[in-house]
């Protein structure tokens, strides 16, 4: 059961780096998003380490990788299971692109712990963290996955020049999988 339950899992440091961060915010005050949940395994691993928290995770669930075939589920479906099997009543899947959400307003608390890892097109990853910024806290933590692509590279460079208050304090490459993350502490300047 528990091979079925973190199928797709590609970046455990991830997981449990996020999963530290999420620790430390207030669960009164903030909570964590993640922005392309695909089956769910980081959110239902940061969820169930901080059940607490209220955690969503926005998808539009049309990303399909070869290990989807192993299964008749969908990644939606896939993703429900482990929210349902590790019971997170304070976790919400959102089936949606990322920019509806966030514009309609839906989120009632600030994001202390922001993970992206969304569509790859240069003007997505932008889009990514700039429709974001206004739900951040006024210090947070935010994470993009991939950096190995290169348009995520150019984003990243140029989200980094264009907002001060975007601060990258790691990064991290996982060569096994050819991903990597950089992460970024987000300081609200007043």
């Amino acid at each position: 059961m528990a091979h079925s339950m973190m199928n797709g899992l590609t970046g455990p440091a991830t997981a449990e780096a996020i999963m530290n961060c999420v620790r430390l915010m207030d669960e009164n005050k903030y909570c964590y998003l993640e922005i392309g949940i695909y089956q769910g395994c980081n959110l239902s691993l940061v969820a169930s380490s901080n059940p607490e928290v209220e955690c969503f995770g926005v998808d539009n669930f049309s990303q399909k990788f070869q290990e989807d075939e192993l299964t008749t589920l969908t990644t939606e479906q896939c993703c429900q299971n482990k929210i349902d099997f590790f019971r997170l009543n304070k976790t919400k899947v959102i089936k949606d692109d990322f920019r509806n959400f966030l514009s309609s307003k839906k989120l009632d608390k600030q994001v202390g712990v922001y993970f992206f890892d969304g569509p790859h097109e240069f003007e997505d990853q932008v889009d990514g963290i700039e429709v974001a910024l206004p739900y951040l806290a006024d210090e947070a933590i935010v994470f993009i996955d991939d950096l190995r692509s290169e348009n995520v590279q150019k984003s990243y460079s140029f989200l980094v020049e264009k907002y001060k208050e975007l601060t990258p304090i790691c990064f991290t490459t996982l060569p096994q999988y050819g991903q990597g993350q950089v992460v970024l502490e987000f300081k609200r300047r007043q």
